[in-house]
């Protein structure tokens, strides 16, 4: 017998802050707080039936190698979650992304390409889906 597999809802792009956080730089703790926070807000939407992927998990202590590599710098790590961006269905926005340059970034990119937009908060979520979907019928 085959077992009965439902297809996910989509791919959804985790964004928050990672090592900045209200124009300043995180220590390390921090940034593990942030990662913790992502990896959370991940389970969470994977049990509602998403496929997920959390550039905090795929990126987590690849900053050291910011000060042995020039070429390593935080656009250059932006620009590659931006390309993994591009290929999600939808972005969640976790609490205090507007402090983060990064996710504001990947904010505008998620509206330029008319992704559906979720927020951990829910506050926004279907106001901003509504009007999306309803753009797109006109």
């Amino acid at each position: 017998m085959k077992p009965n597999i439902n297809l996910l809802k989509g791919l959804i792009y985790i964004a928050g802050p990672y090592q900045h956080k209200n124009g300043r730089e995180c220590s390390q703790e921090e940034i593990l707080e942030n990662i913790q926070k992502a990896e959370k807000a991940s389970i969470e939407w994977i049990l509602k039936g998403w496929a997920v992927f959390t550039p905090h998990k795929n990126n987590s202590g690849y900053e050291k190698y910011e000060k042995i590599h020039d070429e390593l710098y935080s656009v250059e790590w932006l620009r590659r979650d931006l390309e993994l961006l591009s290929r999600c269905d939808a972005i969640l926005l976790l609490d205090g992304w507007r402090g983060s340059i990064g996710s504001v970034v990947e904010y505008e990119f998620a509206v330029k390409e008319e992704m559906m937009i979720f927020y951990q908060d829910n506050k926004e979520n279907f106001i901003e889906n509504f009007q999306r979907s309803q753009n797109k019928h006109q």
